[in-house]
């Protein structure tokens, strides 16, 4: 009976560590526009830029509103970005479309985590505040107006501080997608959990074996 227990206790821990293994449900959220600013200090004016940025869709809060950023790129023409710039703190920043608005839109744009200086919202979107759930796929969004905030606070990117003072061109635009659900590796510590399970219950049942065979 005790090593049936035995058995039985293995494989619920087991159990239990494979249904730790959660699966993230990644989103790309995809803002454009065109604009004048800096990179790493070097200034560059009227170029096209496009900031793509990762989100887990389990982890937006506010109804859906505000989303941290896991992993992004910034790339930006005619500059050392012009191939893309790794954002190297993206647990700085959270795309966040509960900014406000006015005019009929909900201002859509990246916030950086604990203070009031915003990375990117220069523009109005529609649907309506309280805006857009980032958990949820969108179609191609194109502002509708400015709300004049500009310059913005800098990314810490792998070419330097990034900065967009002034957005030039046609009003940006937002997007989002979901990306195939990926399974979380276990640790090693849980990768030895479930060998010390596994060894565990070999050892149970070799010695229910032999108690049947004595």
């Amino acid at each position: 009976m005790n090593g049936f227990r035995l058995v039985f206790a293995a494989a619920m821990v087991c159990g239990l560590l494979t249904a730790t293994t959660a699966t993230a449900a990644p989103i790309t959220y995809t803002y454009s526009g065109e604009g004048s600013g800096t990179v790493n200090g070097t200034p560059f004016a009227n170029q096209a830029y496009t900031f793509t940025l990762q989100g887990d869709t389990a982890a937006t809060t506010g109804g859906g509103t505000v989303n941290p950023i896991t992993s992004g790129t910034v790339t930006i023409a005619g500059t050392a970005c012009s191939g893309g710039c790794a954002l190297t703190s993206p647990a700085l920043y959270e795309m966040r479309s509960d900014f406000g608005g006015g005019g009929g839109g909900g201002v859509i744009g990246i916030g950086v985590i604990g203070s009031p200086s915003v990375g990117l919202n220069e523009s109005l979107f529609t649907p309506t505040a309280p805006g857009i759930d980032l958990a949820l796929p969108t179609g191609l969004l194109t502002a509708d107006n400015t709300n004049g905030y500009a310059p913005y606070a800098s990314f810490a990117t792998s070419a330097g501080p990034v900065q967009i003072t002034a957005n030039t061109g046609p009003f940006p635009t937002f997007s989002s997608a979901l990306a195939a659900p990926v399974a979380v590796v276990p640790t090693l510590s849980e990768w030895a959990m479930i060998l010390f399970g596994l060894i565990l219950a070999g050892g149970a049942a070799l010695m229910i074996q032999r108690r049947r065979a004595a």
